[in-house]
């Protein structure tokens, strides 16, 4: 059994399929899809590509805020999406953020890159690739990923 002490789990994102997979070890513990990149794979700065590779949550942002609280250089603006919001073509950060590190030379830059999972204003995409490089959730997949798997230095693999 997953024990959340230990945290002895992985967070792999499948870019072919668009799915978050939370492992422990072969043990699948939960699944959600995403949104990646519209601009596709790759590590190069300003190219609004997803890295890939190996990856780790650097920093968690957002703990106690309401499930769609908007964020604005990784601050809580006090203003909350909903659902019935007016459609906006603007790319929201809402609910959570993880910042992810790159654990390898190639993706080095991820962390100066602003990658994150997040949640969106943009729910009705996810499943299909729609961001500019980061990872997109719907906004209580994001929150569930974040209160009850995510950790500081969870590792994170992105193929």
């Amino acid at each position: 059994m997953w024990d959340a002490e230990t945290n002895d789990i992985v967070l792999h994102i499948d870019t072919e399929q668009q799915l978050l997979t939370v492992k422990s070890g072969d043990l699948v513990l939960w699944q959600a899809p995403v949104s990646t990149s519209e601009h596709g794979l790759g590590e190069e700065e300003g190219s609004y590509k997803t890295p890939r590779g190996r990856h780790r949550v650097a920093e968690m942002i957002g703990d106690g805020e309401p499930l769609g609280s908007v964020f604005k250089n990784r601050r809580p603006t006090g203003e909350v999406w909903t659902e019935d919001a007016p459609p906006s073509r603007t790319d929201m950060i809402l609910t959570r953020i993880l910042w992810l590190a790159g654990d390898e030379p190639h993706n080095a830059n991820s962390q100066e890159r602003y990658i994150y999972f997040h949640g969106t204003n943009h729910e009705a995409r996810i499943g299909h690739p729609a961001s500019i490089g980061c990872i997109r959730l719907r906004n209580a997949d994001m929150l569930r990923l974040y209160n009850e798997y995510a950790r500081v230095n969870t590792p994170v693999v992105i193929e």
